[in-house]
């Protein structure tokens, strides 16, 4: 019997084309679960607050177009002894989603307000959320979407608004940290900021939770990214995860960093020296570093900035600015 070489040439080989559809089917299979368990996934927002009921309130606000469902995340709001009207505002508003509120009768810290939140929360995925920004309508949805992978956090994407005065400030807050981060390159801990940023409770508590002997606001994310990071947690950042912060002015900046050279940073040296070479204090021993952080220096430079910025503040003038306040 002679063969027809066109026709077999043309025809597709059954068992060839019977794995194809199978390996498609897996494929399809694997990726409709995945879909299926982020759906399935609940989140509690954690709100530390103190004394910011006016931003608190446009955060509520901004939270109640998320398009998360309301049936699948609830908000816990830790009042921490706020003297503004906080708890009277907390207890007159009314949100689609579960609003759960937490009052401290005085003030305690963010550090012990994320853990009251972390232990009244009743999901699995725990956002943290600083009571000064505004997301954008998907910020529960951008965080959960990776929330598959195991010992995973997720950084959120914060953009500081500009007014005439901190347009330079502003620039700079919104592309430092995760945004000096290049693409598939390793995010160190110090990047994890919990004012925008996602976890699994279950990892939080296998670390012992935020140190409470940060009072003040600032150092008490890092530290805990610190044990997380030990604990096998690896970060990852999320672009569309993106609030907004309201402006901020160099003034207020060296404010900040300043309480947190004071209150903060001593305990994270105390806890371990590798702290020293995060925050840049290894400098120090360089001459010509401590010659430039001699008192009439900085006034000169801080003079120098004040007129520089009506027009151009170049970053390293901030980061000299920043790294005084930090060592003295």
């Amino acid at each position: 019997m002679e063969c027809n070489n066109d026709v077999i040439a043309g025809a597709k080989s059954p068992i060839l084309h019977s794995k194809g559809n199978v390996k498609k089917s897996l494929t399809l299979k694997f990726f409709s679960g995945i879909f299926e368990y982020m759906e399935n996934l609940k989140v509690s927002v954690v709100i530390p607050t103190y004394n910011r009921k006016s931003e608190l309130k446009k955060l509520l606000d901004a939270l109640k177009e998320e398009e998360y469902p309301f049936s699948k995340f609830e908000v816990i709001v830790v009042d921490d002894g706020s003297q503004d009207g906080t708890k009277e505002f907390l207890e007159s508003y009314k949100s689609p989603f579960r609003l759960i509120k937490i009052v401290h009768n005085k003030n305690r810290g963010s550090a012990a307000s994320r853990n009251d939140g972390i232990k009244a929360a009743n999901n699995e995925i725990i956002l943290f959320l600083d009571d000064d920004l505004i997301p954008v309508p998907c910020i529960v949805s951008n965080h959960i979407k990776h929330h598959h992978i195991k010992n995973c956090a997720v950084i959120g994407n914060i953009i500081y608004r500009k007014t005439f005065n901190t347009r330079w400030v502003s620039r700079y807050l919104s592309t430092r940290g995760i945004h000096k981060i290049k693409p598939n390159k390793r995010i160190p801990f110090k990047c994890f900021w919990t004012s925008n940023a996602s976890i699994r409770k279950e990892y939080l508590i296998k670390v012992g939770l935020f140190d409470e002997n940060f009072k003040i606001a600032g150092g008490e994310d890092t530290e805990i990214a610190y044990r997380l990071e030990k604990n096998g947690v690896e970060f990852l950042y999320e672009k569309e995860a993106l609030c907004f912060h309201k402006p901020v002015s160099l003034s207020e900046l060296l404010k900040k960093h300043e309480s947190f050279a004071k209150n903060a940073l001593p305990l994270l040296i105390k806890k371990d020296a590798l702290f020293k070479k995060v925050f840049k204090l290894n400098l120090l021993t360089n001459p010509f570093i401590k010659l430039s952080l001699l008192p009439f220096v900085y006034c000169f430079v801080v003079a120098l900035a004040s007129i520089m910025n009506l027009f151009y503040l170049p970053p390293f003038i901030i980061d000299y600015l920043l790294f005084y306040k930090r060592v003295h």
